[in-house]
């Protein structure tokens, strides 16, 4: 996986996972020393869900292994999955 400026993984990556690129982002995380870094996440925010499911693989994979699962529920849940911070 090659990594977009903003630090997530490419466009080009995520597509070829067959990814919907609106999913994709990546928030600042503040670390114990005041340091910031980037953190990629997929989340459908689907909004009305019925539930909100927090999805966190181990490593060395990264989020797009719940894909098959965000695209079954993310018309009726909030799915988000989360990458690991190296």
């Amino acid at each position: 996986m090659s990594a977009s400026p903003s630090g997530g993984p490419s466009p080009n990556d995520l597509r070829s996972w067959g990814i919907d690129l609106a999913w994709s982002r990546t928030i600042e995380v503040p670390s114990h020393d005041g340091a910031a870094h980037g953190w990629h996440l997929l989340d459908t925010a689907t909004p009305h869900p019925e539930a909100v499911v927090l999805c966190v693989h181990g490593n060395p994979t990264w989020a797009a292994s719940w894909v098959p699962l965000l695209e079954r529920l993310a018309t009726t849940h909030r799915l988000i999955a989360v990458d690991q911070l190296s």
